[in-house]
């Protein structure tokens, strides 16, 4: 006999309601920073150093070229 009760949603990790919340919640940068903080917090399976999350930031950010030391 077979029955048509819903299944119940699967109960979200701490880590996944963690990103949810930082991601629903203002952040506190640009509109072009986030995403790509995001996406270098997405790329990995651990957890990113700020230093890489920066490197990436300012890796994308061409308003930075201009005062690069090494442009000088």
């Amino acid at each position: 006999m077979l029955f048509n009760s819903p299944v119940p949603p699967p109960v979200p990790s701490p880590t996944y309601e963690r990103l949810r919340d930082d991601v629903t919640r203002p952040m506190r940068m640009s509109h072009i920073d986030q995403p790509l903080m995001l996406m270098e917090l997405l790329s990995r399976r651990s957890p990113a150093p700020a230093q890489d999350i920066a490197r990436r930031i300012l890796g994308e950010d061409v308003t930075q070229i201009d005062y690069s030391p090494s442009m000088a």
